[in-house]
């Protein structure tokens, strides 16, 4: 007779067979290596993940994991929760462990007050979420700027359309406006704080950025290294952008990961500035292409519309970026919670990039 695969908690010594699944998936990786995984299920500043896993023969077979993330919801704190890594062995496809495994954590997270479950699939997983778990979606715009045509062009991208050529438009447009500074970030200290405080109600719904928070996801991280740069008024900080060079189908890519800056005029010159800057550390750093991904109703997106960044045309989009969401429990806040167009989401609110 067959044995039956079980589901299990998460229990101490198991990581290394998480990482050994999670190896299948993504070959041995820095990402899929236990030191970071570590980091990301048990290092998290909000509380361990949560985790439900598909145990056969003492070896993980599936799992299903989300992590704590604290959003400020209309001046609220509210506990939601991240959905990442989800993995099923390939030998074990089609036997509803996917399924299973989501509705035991979500159970959980209804009983521990985790009020919702967000997340950017990939492709292969999007409709599990959508048609199987009841996930609501928004595809987010990727918005592009071209930094080097020539070496796009090298890349074997020949067909590049007139509509990308419109993103190089005054490209040395390199002005900055007086009195604001802007300067590297390698630590996130109480300043960080301060803005946070000034900034938290840009958006109705918005993972908390303070200084505990930001240094977890980009300066704690293993192995990634992410270059920070703030802009300072008057001795205070009033905006930051995080950026990224990684490559995606073999082209040199300058990833906008977070920005935000404050919702004030002097904030849409502090934006100009930070994206000017980085325009200039991306184009020292040799890549061909920037993006960044925001949504249409923020001051973000039009200072990067301002910038020359475009809505990155179908045929070039990598792959979709839909935001899902999935509420777990009645709450006071839930309407405004649905809504996506209450929504701040930048590459930084989730773990690809």
């Amino acid at each position: 007779m067959k044995s039956q695969w079980v589901v299990m908690d998460y229990k101490e010594g198991m990581l290394k067979k998480i990482t050994s699944l999670t190896q299948i998936y993504y070959g041995d990786i820095e990402i899929a290596s236990e030191r970071f995984l570590n980091w990301q299920y048990f290092e998290n500043p909000t509380g361990n993940s949560i985790m439900k896993l598909a145990v056969k023969e003492n070896e993980v077979i599936g799992q299903y994991i989300v992590i704590p993330i604290r959003f400020n919801v209309s001046g609220s704190v509210v506990i939601g929760s991240l959905s990442l890594n989800t993995l099923v062995h390939p030998q074990h496809h089609g036997k509803g462990i996917f399924k299973i495994l989501a509705k035991e954590v979500y159970k959980y997270c209804q009983d521990k007050d985790v009020v919702f479950t967000y997340g950017f699939p990939n492709q292969n997983s999007f409709h599990g979420f959508t048609k199987s778990l009841g996930f609501r979606y928004l595809e987010v715009p990727l918005l592009i700027r071209l930094i080097n045509p020539v070496k796009l062009l090298k890349s074997k991208l020949f067909n590049i359309k007139s509509e990308m050529y419109e993103c190089t438009d005054n490209f040395n447009n390199n002005t900055f406006s007086d009195g604001i500074n802007i300067a590297n970030v390698n630590r996130f200290g109480s300043e960080f704080d301060v803005f946070w405080e000034l900034i938290c109600n840009n958006s109705p719904v918005m993972v908390i950025r303070n200084s505990e928070y930001l240094n977890w996801r980009y300066i704690d991280i293993p192995y990634r290294r992410y270059h920070v740069l703030k802009a300072e008024c008057d001795g205070r900080i009033c905006g930051y952008i995080v950026l990224r060079e990684t490559s995606v189908k073999n082209i040199r890519c300058g990833m906008i990961v977070d920005f935000i800056v404050e919702k004030t005029q002097v904030g849409e010159q502090v934006g100009d500035n930070l994206i000017r800057s980085a325009l200039k550390h991306f184009k020292e750093a040799n890549v061909s292409i920037s993006g960044a991904l925001m949504m249409k109703h923020t001051l973000e997106f039009n200072i990067l519309k301002r910038n020359g960044f475009i809505t990155c045309p179908k045929w070039f989009l990598p792959q979709p970026f839909p935001l899902i969401l999935k509420l777990h429990q009645k709450h006071d806040k839930d309407n405004i919670i649905e809504d996506f167009n209450n929504w701040f989401v930048t590459m930084g609110d989730y773990d690809v990039i």
